[in-house]
């Protein structure tokens, strides 16, 4: 700030201190780093110690996710995959419906692709059963306590995320659920905040900045813009994404243009048309510009204390009230 104002002489803008935000901000920055060390535990696990137990777990899964209960069962109970294919089908199938607590729709499928994966996978050598197992027993303690300790953390979230007033205007999007919310509100906080200052022209005037000017300054606080990579009359098309800005937003920001892909029909559409124009990197950069367009609307919600409308409830609420016509659309 102190090289901002001798350079430019811009009036400097304090943000105040908001109590309210402070336990949610820590909670939901602890549970980004657990989150990171939970996808770096499943990677490793994924990559190295699973294939090498069984190679074709991975190809065509047996269960929903590799670390569930009846497949951490099925991984530490057996030295081999051997061991299980020279099993009966139907003393298989009753264990795995035993293990899975009755809760498996069809556990003689889930037998039967249990012991194909045991048949197709690479045989392993006998001199790393026993440093394999350990280490695949090593990993999936930690994962399963990372597991928990985010289940606990998700619950502290929400609790604290009631007495947040902007809570109620992010949860009522389909698809933003209490973690999202909570990671985004922590970090903006005041939104107004983007809209203080003046924005300088390409003439050296001085402007007031618009709400394009603060949704915008929103997005690059959270690093969701591409820095130009040019060269004399040469421009790249592959342009990375900056690494400036606000990691936490930014992943929070991320994470739920990823939910709101899966729930809402709006973003659905949004990402499934920039995925189709993408050349390359196809589902990261259309997820990124999915986020793009959710801090627009994010910005809008907490600027204007409304709740959001769906695309066709807003229209023919403008239809009944022009006056609200001149807003631009999300």
């Amino acid at each position: 700030m102190i090289a901002e104002r001798l350079r430019f002489a811009r009036p400097a803008y304090e943000v105040p201190l908001d109590e309210r935000y402070l336990p949610v901000q820590r909670l939901t920055r602890y549970r980004y780093h657990l989150a990171h060390d939970l996808a770096r535990q499943k990677r490793y696990a994924r990559t190295v110690a699973l294939y090498l137990k069984a190679s074709e777990y991975a190809v065509e899964p047996a269960f929903s996710t590799p670390f569930g209960a009846t497949s951490r069962h099925i991984l530490t109970e057996y030295a081999s995959l051997d061991e299980i294919a020279q099993l009966d089908v139907a003393d298989w199938t009753k264990q795995l419906d035993q293990v899975g607590r009755r809760r498996l729709e069809t556990p003689q499928t889930n037998a039967q692709r249990v012991q194909a994966i045991a048949q197709r996978s690479y045989p392993l050598a006998e001199c790393l059963v026993a440093p394999v197992n350990l280490i695949l027993s090593s990993l999936l303690n930690p994962i399963r306590f990372l597991e928990q300790q985010l289940a606990r953390l998700d619950e502290a979230i929400a609790v604290q995320l009631a007495s947040l007033p902007a809570a109620t205007l992010l949860r009522s999007v389909p698809g933003l659920g209490s973690v999202y919310t909570a990671g985004l509100l922590a970090e903006v906080q005041d939104v107004n905040r983007f809209l203080a200052g003046e924005k300088r022209d390409r003439e050296g005037r001085l402007h007031p900045k618009t709400r394009a000017d603060g949704q915008a300054a929103l997005a690059k606080y959270a690093g969701l813009w591409w820095s130009r990579a040019d060269s004399g009359a040469f421009q790249a098309e592959d342009r990375h994404l900056a690494k400036s800005g606000n990691m936490y937003l930014r992943d929070y920001v991320i994470g739920a243009a990823n939910s709101l892909r899966q729930h809402n029909a709006g973003y659905a559409a949004y990402y499934q048309r920039k995925y189709a124009e993408s050349p390359k990197h196809k589902h990261w950069r259309a997820t990124v510009l999915t986020a793009r367009k959710l801090v627009r609307l994010v910005f809008k919600l907490l600027i204007d204390q409304e709740p959001y409308r769906p695309p066709e409830v807003r229209q023919g609420h403008e239809l009944r009230h022009p006056a609200l016509s001149r807003l631009s659309p999300l």
